[in-house]
């Protein structure tokens, strides 16, 4: 999920892809969630991030994308199994492209193919709140 201001967030769901919303009740229950701010983010940036990130709505969730990414973590690989899944979203490459597009890259290029929630809490641009 990214926060997009106003208790809004835009998100990917299987039935709808990619949505924005109000901020789920749940997302207060600590040991479920973690909340992530990139570090040094001025509000410009802040607001090309959001722009980017909302430009996806309506696009759908990328099944196959979600699910090739377990065994290509597994087995080590860098690169997507199928070739159409790069053109298609899901949650974290969601997040990954549109600060991407906004100039920011959170995570090393080798990992951006088949990028996960892991891959961005990890990163160095990033900080558990």
């Amino acid at each position: 999920m990214l926060y997009i201001g106003e208790g809004k967030i835009i998100h990917t769901t299987f039935r709808h892809g990619v949505v924005t919303g109000k901020i789920p009740k749940k997302i207060y229950k600590k040991d479920r969630y973690s909340i992530f701010r990139v570090k040094h983010l001025d509000s410009h940036d802040r607001d090309l991030v959001v722009n980017e990130c909302l430009k996806w709505k309506g696009k759908k969730l990328d099944y196959a994308g979600l699910i090739s990414n377990i065994p290509n973590r597994i087995l080590g690989l860098q690169k997507v199994l199928l070739s159409f899944e790069k053109k298609r979203i899901w949650c974290s490459k969601l997040i990954y492209k549109s600060f991407l597009a906004a100039g920011i890259r959170l995570v090393p290029e080798n990992k951006t193919e088949n990028i996960t929630s892991e891959d961005l809490a990890s990163s160095p641009w990033t900080s558990r709140v």
